[in-house]
This record gives C-alpha cells, structure tokens and sequence, in this order.
C-alpha cells in the first residue's frame, strides 16, 4: 500500500526535525514579516514527512528591480478589490513601463542596471487595466505594439532581449471569459421553501435579484446524536465496555423541544443546535472555553448559550466556534493562538463571545472553519479568510513562513477577515492528467463562489450559479489526496479542480459541498456524490473525484450528506440513510462501535425523512421530520436517552474548569 504520509514534494531533504511556532501578523496582514517577532512560548514540530513549504527552487527574475513571479502574484492580489481584479499581466505591463504608461514602447530606452538592452515585449494588459480605470490614450505609437493575450503571462515566461525584444510574445489565456453569475449568493441558514438548511439542499437565486424573497419561517425537527456524549475520550481512550452515554444507534437527546439547525465538524468533539426561536444550545468538549467560559469543561446535554441576538447560523472549529446573528454579524469564542476567531486581538483565548471584524458593506451568507482556521462567503460570492496560514489554508498564495532563529520556524498568520480572490488553474489539465510540476497560473476572469467546507487543512469550494459549466475549486493542505489534483501537494492559492471537467455538473448547477479531515465530497442536484481523500486510517486514498457508484448504481437520490474525522453519512428522498468508517465511539449508528468499508444502512433510520445531518469528531447529528402521522410513528420507535444514565457524567462535568 503506498505511504500517503509522505509527499511527492520533498524540500525537506535533511533527517533533522525542524520545531515551528505559530506568531500572529498585525491586523489584516497575510504577508511574511521581514523582521522575526518574539515566538509564543508553545512550540509544535514539523515532520520530515510533511514538505515544507519554503520555496527552494530558484524563481527567476521577471520583472524590474529584481521582481520575481511570486513578487508580481502578490501585487496583483493587494491591488485587486471589490471593484475588480487587477491581473499578473497587467500589474507586470505596469512594472515594466517604469513609469511611461500607455506612451511607452520599445523605443525608450531602460536605464537601470538590472534591465535588459531594449525594451519588453509589449502587451495590451496595460491599456486593458487602464481602460478599465476609465483612462484612455490619444497616442497611437501604442498600438503597433498592442498584443492579443488578455490573460496572465506563463510562469515560465523571461524577459526578452536581443533581436527578440521586439516581438510580441505569446499569452496564455485562461479558458472562457467573465461569466454571468446568478447573484445574490442566498444565505446558507436561511430557509427557501425547499427540505434542508445550511447548504444541504439550496435554492437558486433569481438572476440579479436584488431583493430575494425568504420564507424564514423554518419549521422545528426532532436531534438525534450517535456517538459519545463523553467528550473526554473522544481521541484519547478508547471504548471497551458501551455504556448508556455511548450511543449506538441515532437517540433523542432533547426531547423537549425542536430545533432547525445543527453544526459541528470533522475537528469539533462539541456542537451547535438552534431552536425555533433563534436560541443557540452548545455541548460537547469546551477546555479552549469554545462555548464560553462560563459553563464547564465538558457539557454533556445541549445547554443554552447567551447572545446578544438570535442567532441563524455557526461554524466549529476544533477549539473555536462562530456564529452568525440575525443581524448578519459574526461572534466567535474559543481557541485564538492563531487569529482563527478573526477578532483582531492576539490573545490565545477569547473567553467570552466577540464580534468578529469583516469588511464594511459585506454580507456574509456562510462561514465554515477548519482546525485553526475559517473562511466566510458574501452575498456577492467573494471568499474571506483569517486564521493559520501554515499549509496553504487561507488562500492568499503562502504560508507566512519566517524564520524564529536558525532551527525554528514561525508563521505569520491573519486575525481579521481579508478577501481573497485570485484563482488559479492549470492549462490543458483534464480528469486525468496532472502532477506536480504542471504550471498553474491565475484565471484573468473574476470568480464568484456560492459553496464553500473546510476539511483539518484544506477548503473547497463550488462556484456559483452562471450560463456555464460550475467549477470547483481547492487549497491548502494536499495530504491523502483531499484537494482533488491527483497529486499530494499543498496549494497556496484556490485551484480548479481537472476531474470535473468531463463530469456532468454542467446540468446539475445546485451543487454542495462538504468536507472531512482529510476528504471531500459533493453532490449535485440529481443527487449523485463524488467522492475524493481518504476518511479511514486502513485503505488507499482515492486522489481524483470518483462518483459514489454504489449509491448512483442503486438509484439512491441522496439529499443530505456530511462527513467527519472518520466518517461519512448520507441520507436519501426515500427516507434511507448509509454511513461508512471508522466508528469507535458509535457514531457509525450501527449498533456497535465497528467500522464499515462500504456504505452500510443504519436501519435505526429506515423511513425517516432526515433534514439535515452533520459529522464530528466521535459523533453525528440528525434532525428528522416529524409533520406526518408516519414521521411521528417513526420518531417515537426511536431510541430515547435515559437522563438518569447519565447523571453521573453530568455531576462529574459541573464546576470542572
């Protein structure tokens, strides 16, 4: 069985283990610091099997001053905003003009050094930048000089010289041109008048409507949980002997009243459940105080939280959590040590919930957090970003990496919401051809996402809704194939993934995605799910999207689907739900703490209508119908939680802090 422990991409060429230290950037900034930073005084390891990310092959020189493609990449993302996205090529065309504008032409001569003896080729993505600004030039010297390519010069690409300067060089472009999206992006917990909520099952908005008219009269479901509800263990001891608080099967553990949301994710051991009323419950592993400060280290039953306004929707890390309150802003809480809270403070620990800081004039429609980091959609699909940028993670084209001193390694990370927007492909890259050394380059069009799940490292998203095919793009942490590429390798910047190139999602355009530790999974609006990672510790990874075949064969329409540290659940139309993985703690819901290598029915659910499902560490939650005289003859054959079983763990709970 191959090693997926160990990259293809091994800069880490010496036996020596290198020891890394998370620092914190100023505010709003991604960019590597010039100068170290006193290092927090917790330190954690980087593995020779793990690359590094520093850049050691050479990057040659490609613009003035000693300008170097990553140096232009860089550039183009600062200079970019919500107005439009400044391409490589044109902010390589404006460092090349040295300052002579839409009048330069090969004919001034270069006068620093470093410069070659005639001018660079010339190209139209100057005058294109410039029209765009509303800038337009009398001077037709230019035109003689103007080249085809509107999209972003090959990595590859030097400086020309000699009897070559002269020639106008060849542009790659990227495929198609700026696409008409369906915007606004809806939110991901508001209700649409279709069965699910928070980006399970969506409803297309109305092309450029302006307002879109939302039914926010959601209706309640019964919770069930399978899994522990010892959160203590979870990854620490492992089960021998199932007592009662080890749930085997789907159970009711809040029997008084109902709830319409549900979160937790594939790093979270703790949850998130919000009633009819907007009131948030939280429970599980609370030691980082992500649900608050106040209540004990381990909340055995969903408890509920005090906020400042009802609240429609959340995301989990492993140590923090977020929510999104009825007036659209963002509170966090939990674990800070690398600005994943997004609050723009540098304590390791936010106590108690705090506003997050995000650009003014955004909206934002969903948010999702990976181990020590989180993203956040808007409503005009742009992708924002704070937290840990050590694989990739935030987007922005690096890892911040600095050295502390000789053998130490730091990373500068983000703590406030920054929009991220260049997107990147690989031209001539299809389902089944890539590697590592394919030339990625970025996409010249402005992209719009409207789907978006964290894995441990990684993030995919799908873009939004237009009149072409959508595409889905990943980043960050490449281990065990998780981002789709074929390769393990990291990824700095969001990179369209080849393998749906040949599939059908141009004819189903509703497509979600999730996201576990180390896999990705989507599924489109005919229910079909393609499947790419690994989610088992025993098996080989499947580096590329393959369809789930066994439910597609089957003719399963799956509705709802999650994935967690070890797991992966789906639940179909037809009131049927499968599950597969590693199941230790019974979140399985099989009946025993197995696990299964093949999607398995959990037959506690056989005829419920499941509304929305979601994976954790050591536990999966349900929310499940119960209209109709069958719903409710079906909800109460379930399993119910005994409260006095767990008595005992409560009393054990309370006051430990």
């Amino acid at each position: 069985m191959p090693d997926y422990n160990n990259n293809n991409n091994n800069n880490n060429n010496n036996n020596s283990t290198i020891s890394i230290s998370n620092n914190e950037s100023a505010a709003g900034s991604t960019n590597p610091v010039s100068t170290p930073r006193k290092a927090p005084p917790h330190t954690t390891t980087l593995s020779r099997g793990r690359r590094s990310a520093r850049v050691v092959e050479h990057d040659p020189v490609v613009a003035p001053g000693y300008g170097t493609r990553k140096d232009l990449h860089r550039l183009a993302a600062d200079l970019s905003s919500r107005a439009g996205v400044v391409t490589v090529a044109a902010v390589e065309a404006i460092m090349k003009a040295r300052g002579r504008g839409l009048r330069g032409n090969s004919n001034t001569p270069h006068t620093d050094q470093d410069a070659p003896s005639n001018a660079p080729p010339a190209s139209s993505a100057w005058a294109d930048f410039m029209a765009d600004e509303g800038v337009s030039s009398n001077n037709n010297n230019n035109t003689s000089n103007n080249g085809t390519g509107k999209g972003p010069r090959p990595q590859s690409s030097t400086r020309a010289s000699g009897a070559n300067a002269n020639k106008t060089q060849n542009v790659t472009k990227s495929p198609g041109t700026q696409r008409d999206y369906e915007l606004p992006i809806l939110s991901a917990y508001t209700f649409h008048g279709t069965a699910g909520t928070h980006g399970n099952a969506t409803e297309p908005a109305k092309k450029k409507a302006k307002t879109p008219k939302q039914n926010t009269q959601q209706p309640g479901y019964t919770l069930l949980q399978a899994g522990t509800l010892d959160s203590t263990i979870v990854g620490r001891v492992k089960i021998k002997t199932p007592e009662p608080y080890h749930l085997m099967v789907p159970t009711r553990i809040a029997m008084d009243r109902k709830f319409t949301k549900i979160f937790t994710s594939c790093n979270a051991v703790h949850s998130i459940a919000i009633d009819e009323a907007g009131v948030a419950y939280g429970w599980g592993r609370n030691e980082s105080s992500q649900l608050g400060a106040s209540l004990p280290n381990v909340v055995v039953l969903p408890t509920e939280l005090e906020l400042p306004d009802k609240v429609v929707g959340a995301a989990l890390g492993k140590s923090h959590t977020i929510l999104q309150l009825a007036d659209q802003s963002l509170w966090a809480v939990g674990a800070n040590k690398a600005g994943q809270c997004g609050v723009r403070v540098g304590t390791e620990v936010i106590p108690n919930f705090r506003k997050c800081v995000v650009p003014e004039s955004v909206t934002i429609v969903q948010i999702s957090c990976g181990e020590d980091f989180s993203v956040a959609l808007d409503s005009e699909g742009y992708l924002y970003s704070t937290g840990s940028s050590e694989y990739g993670q935030l987007g922005n084209g690096e890892t911040g990496e600095y050295f502390i001193a000789a053998n130490k390694l730091g990373f500068a990370n983000c703590n406030v919401f920054t929009k991220r927007s260049v997107f990147c492909h690989t031209p001539g890259e299809n389902a089944h051809s890539s590697n590592a050394k394919d030339k990625v380059v970025p996409l010249a069009e402005d992209v719009r996402i409207q789907s978006i799940a964290c894995g441990k490292h990684h993030v995919v998203a799908v873009e939004a809704p237009s009149d072409q095919k959508p595409r889905v793009f990943s980043w960050g942490s490449g281990d065990y194939g998780c981002l789709g590429h074929g390769v393990q390798a990291d990824e700095y910047f969001p990179r369209m993934i080849g393998g749906f190139i040949n599939t059908p999602l141009g004819n189903n355009k509703d497509v979600v995605v999730t996201a576990g530790a180390h896999c990705s999974l989507i599924r489109t609006s005919n229910g079909h799910v393609y499947y790419w990672g690994k989610h088992r510790p025993v098996g080989e990874a499947v580096m590329r999207p393959q369809l789930v075949d066994v439910l597609a064969n089957n003719q399963h329409d799956v509705r709802h689907f999650a994935a967690g540290a070890q797991t992966v659940v789906c639940s179909t139309s037809l009131g049927q739900t499968v599950a597969w993985g590693q199941g230790p703690h019974g979140e399985l819901g099989l009946g025993t703490p197995k696990s299964s290598a093949k999607p398995s029915f959990v037959s506690a659910l056989d005829g419920a209508q499941v509304m929305d499902v979601v994976c954790g560490y050591g536990h999966t939650l349900y929310l499940v119908r119960g209209e109709t005289p069958e719903d409710t003859k079906i909800i109460a054959g379930l399993a119910e939680l005994d409260l006095d079983s767990v008595q005992d763990l409560i009393a054990g709970a309370v006051g430990v802090k």
